[in-house]
């Protein structure tokens, strides 16, 4: 297998992370909206006063939907080291907590809710920062193990994979006169190196003339005149 390409930059994670973290911010908005229109209520789920087990679990299996999407943003790049991780993980935390404000927002529109006329900076940063219950915390581990566990899984396939150069095939042996693979046995103490190529033999009917004489015979001056 062979690296065909680089690692990526500090600055790609970077871009990409970002990219990705509106992309699942707009994806987790409509399925929150949804999911808000579903169940017919959106006030108590973001403070969590909810009642329903059945509808908190599967609040939080959004989360980890919003927060994996996030984190995936990493997928087709080769980052190495914690800064994909570190950028992941709170990534997918604020795209599942905007997306969840942009859903409430969403909902207050679609039913008419009187709801929309009570917002105000006060109200959306409590949205943003509130957690007031147990599930409320679960939703955010959730999306930020979510994002960061995906970004740690690229990062661990890139460490693991090959950093250059080729490498043999299960049971492939090293050609004569080629050093053993990385990784092989090295030959024992009085075992004699690996043999060199084998020497070259001539073509059935041909031969080579000796060494240091150029084809043809031997070579010597003209013939004396009149044959002597």
């Amino acid at each position: 297998m062979v690296q065909t390409r680089p690692d990526s930059s500090p600055g790609a994670v970077f871009g990409a992370i970002a990219i990705g973290g509106a992309i699942a911010t707009a994806v987790g908005t409509v399925v929150i909206t949804i999911f808000y229109l579903a169940v017919g209520g959106a006030g108590g789920l973001i403070f969590g006063v909810q009642d329903s087990l059945a509808l908190q679990a599967l609040f939080a299996l959004v989360a980890l939907f919003v927060g994996g999407l996030a984190g995936a943003s990493v997928l087709p790049l080769r980052p190495r080291g914690p800064l994909a991780i570190l950028l992941a993980a709170p990534a997918a935390l604020v795209a599942f907590r905007v997306a969840n404000l942009f859903g409430i927002l969403a909902w207050s529109v679609i039913k008419n809710n009187h709801l929309i006329e009570h917002i105000d900076l006060r109200w959306i940063i409590r949205a943003l920062t509130d957690v007031s219950s147990a599930w409320g915390l679960l939703d955010v581990v959730l999306a930020l193990l979510a994002g960061g566990g995906v970004a740690a899984v690229r990062v661990a396939m890139v460490s693991g994979g090959v950093r250059g150069g080729s490498q043999p095939f299960p049971g492939q042996q090293p050609f004569p006169g080629q050093p053993p693979f990385q990784g092989q046995q090295q030959p024992f103490p009085g075992q004699p190196p690996y043999p060199g190529p084998p020497a070259q033999q001539p073509y059935p009917g041909a031969s080579f003339p000796p060494q240091g004489q150029p084809p043809g015979g031997p070579q010597g001056g003209p013939p004396p005149p009149g044959g002597f």
